[in-house]
């Protein structure tokens, strides 16, 4: 016991010297926990022997890490900033994790390790980014708000993948029915705990007296170890029930009061938490392997730099924002070390020092780098000014932050989205439901039981049908309607400013560009000597193809429809739609000498009514005859544009005439005899 004792008291003494340390050379606190752990930890001095201890240290700091930064979860934030947020979070996976793979298989590294090691260096940490921008002027900026949804999105996926690397025994052995599958229903298991006991919570909350705050606190930890432990039950980190357990503090109204008091804790053990792991490092492999640490510190740095500032580039920000950005994502993530302390089992690789080792190096960089950032800001600027390479980024940036922001909050993807979520969900449910119950009567009741039947159908399946028909209509409706609006989103002009067979031919260009790369995932997959199981990315180029033809085809049937309708309801052939039609555009042309009149390209032939964009009137065909136009036999009434202003009426002459002539042009001003002129000539 008295050592037990000694050994925690040079825990606190160490950890307090390191944070002073740091703090007074103004670096993060992170640096001074970890250098100071591995100096009295069994692999250096050997002050602190207790495995047992520091494993307990290491849990426990770990399960409050993850369940305050499920606290600091901010869902207005990431549906602020959306799929931007998102584009960012990918791109830089993508890039660091592919290109850290195969530098790691340069080194002679196996497939497995190469994996690890490619997961644990593609995140950035949160708690340095916090401790970077707290505080200062950068707080507030666009840039900052960003880069913290990111990091938000980049701990929930590294949550997920937590889950993953205790599993992984080799690459052969991962797919996605055996190994992702069980962890997903894993996953709903927990999270349907985690609903039931946030709504426990928010009702047991109302018999706690609002200052209370002992209460409260000890409500908050016992909601997080019980998510733990059923997180551990399940298979999987406990850190991932503690996560929950967090989401589920900060969106009940009564925990507010207590989350000071919560970040204090937060703060104690997660210092612990980085002096346990600077415990298991082994200067004897950091010694060893200087080199390598070194070149991936180096590549990391890099690899961060120009994903994060290249894809904050594209999502919309300037040159000096992008750059800005990518300084502060530079450092090695915290969850590194929990990736790396879970993978210890999988290989002999030593991944906790590697780790930390990453983390300690990248960590002193950026703050050093951090205050110089206006001075790097400008030099790096001035020298990117030097290329011609700025124009057609702005243009693609431009283009892809219309796009994103058709996702995002307040656009026309997202509204519609919200407005027929609560639709599809129920139609899907009940369509879920009424089959499920129909196939459970049919299996306990046998077929035999309705003795009608029409074909091969017996009488419970033509319940099924009956009973689908209308959810499976609704959905369809509703999926079409996305879809719609999900291509808008990707057209290179507005929506509204493209004709049909412009939004065909975007269409169809999307669809070839998005099924090319579908193709080419399954080939390059193994020419990268990447695991097999990622060739399944190929699904989703391969959906997003399919969604733009079936916008494509929707449109095929648009296309008609100025015909289709009006000759089956009027029962007129096509030509006498046109006589019609011809004979009513030359009455208002009749109208002209009125000057608040506007007039437009009138297409001649019904095939021109859909392919043709520059027709020639029929005035101008008949002025080159020789001829003049004949007097109009209709009569139709026409109110003059600046009454119709007034009344709030639409000021085209006809809703036909502006369905078949999407794009109107105003009618050059005559230049003749004012006096004799034919109104008919325009």
């Amino acid at each position: 016991m008295a050592t037990q004792l000694l050994e925690v008291g040079l825990i606190v003494l160490f950890s307090f010297v390191g944070v002073l340390l740091s703090t007074r050379f103004k670096l993060p606190s992170i640096i001074g926990l970890l250098f100071f752990g591995a100096l009295i930890g069994p692999h250096a001095l050997g002050l602190v022997q207790d495995t047992n201890l520091i494993s307990f240290l290491f849990d426990l700091g770990a399960i409050l890490l993850l369940f305050f930064i499920g606290i600091e979860f901010n869902m207005e934030r990431i549906s602020h900033f959306g799929l931007r947020a998102a584009f960012i979070m990918f791109f830089k996976f993508g890039i660091i994790a592919l290109f850290t793979y195969l530098i790691s298989l340069l080194f002679g590294l196996g497939v497995v390790e190469s994996l690890i090691i490619a997961v644990m260096l593609s995140f950035s940490s949160t708690a340095i980014f916090a401790r970077l921008v707290a505080g200062t002027p950068q707080q507030g900026r666009e840039e900052t708000q960003m880069m913290s949804a990111v990091l938000i999105l980049e701990d929930i996926f590294a949550v997920f993948l937590l889950t993953l690397i205790p599993q992984i025994g080799s690459a052969e052995e991962i797919s996605l029915g055996g190994l992702v599958l069980p962890i997903l229903i894993s996953l709903a298991i927990l999270f349907l705990f985690y609903v039931g006991l946030k709504r426990a919570i928010v009702r047991l909350s109302a018999w706690i007296d609002e200052k209370n705050a002992e209460a409260q606190l000890f409500l908050a930890l016992a909601l997080c170890t019980t998510l733990a432990f059923l997180a551990s039950s399940f298979g999987l980190s406990p850190s991932i029930g503690a996560f929950f357990a967090g989401s589920a503090v900060s969106s009940v109204p009564i925990f507010k009061k207590v989350e000071n008091t919560l970040q204090q804790l937060f703060i104690l053990f997660s210092a612990f938490f980085f002096f346990a792991i600077g415990m298991q490092i082994d200067p004897v492999f950091i010694s060893g392997a200087i080199v390598i640490i070194i070149l991936f510190t180096i590549f990391n740095l890099v690899l961060k730099f120009f994903s994060v500032s290249f894809g904050a580039y594209l999502a919309g920000f300037d040159s000096r924002g992008a750059f800005f950005s990518a300084l502060i994502m530079l450092t090695v993530s915290e969850f590194a070390l929990l990736i790396s302390h879970e993978a210890a089992a999988i290989s002999a690789f030593d991944f906790v020092s590697f780790a930390s080792a990453l983390l300690l190096i990248s960590s002193l960089i950026s703050a050093l780098l951090y205050p110089n950032e206006a001075v790097l800001n400008s030099r790096f600027n001035s020298a990117m000014g030097r290329h011609n390479l700025s124009g057609r980024l702005k243009t693609l940036s431009m283009y892809l932050g219309q796009v994103f922001r058709q996702f995002e909050v307040g656009g026309d993807f997202y509204e519609t989205f919200v407005e027929n979520f609560r639709g599809l969900i129920a139609n899907f449910g009940f369509l879920f439901i009424a089959n499920a119950f129909i196939l459970f009567f049919r299996n306990q009741l046998g077929a035999a039981f309705i003795p009608y039947s029409v074909g091969p159908f017996d009488g419970f399946e033509i319940i099924a049908m009956v009973l689908s028909a209308y959810p499976l209509i609704r959905i369809v409706m509703i999926s079409s309607t996305l879809i719609g609006k999900f291509s808008d989103a990707f057209y290179i002009e507005g929506a509204e400013n493209l004709r049909t067979r412009d939004k065909m031919a975007q269409d169809a260009m999307f669809a070839v560009f998005f099924f090319l790369i579908s193709l080419s995932i399954p080939a390059v997959v193994p020419l990268l000597a990447l695991p097999l199981f990622m060739q399944a990315i190929f699904i989703i180029p391969l959906a997003i193809s399919f969604i733009f033809i079936w916008d494509l085809a929707l449109l095929s049937a648009e296309l008609v429809k100025p015909f289709g309708p009006n000759v089956q309801k009027g029962r007129l052939s096509a030509e006498e739609f046109y006589t019609k039609l011809h004979k009513h555009r030359a009455e208002l042309r009749a109208r002209l000498h009125s000057k608040e009149l506007e007039t437009s390209t009138y297409l001649l032939a019904p095939i021109s009514l859909v392919w043709a964009e520059h027709a020639e009137k029929p005035t101008e065909k008949r002025r080159k005859k020789g001829l003049k136009a004949p007097l109009p036999d209709l009569k139709v009434r026409v109110t003059p544009r600046k009454q119709r202003k007034k009344k709030g009426q639409a000021t085209r002459s006809t809703t036909l005439y502006n369905l078949l002539n999407p794009r109107s042009v105003r009618q050059p001003e005559y230049k003749g005899d004012k006096k004799n002129r034919n109104p008919l000539e325009g």
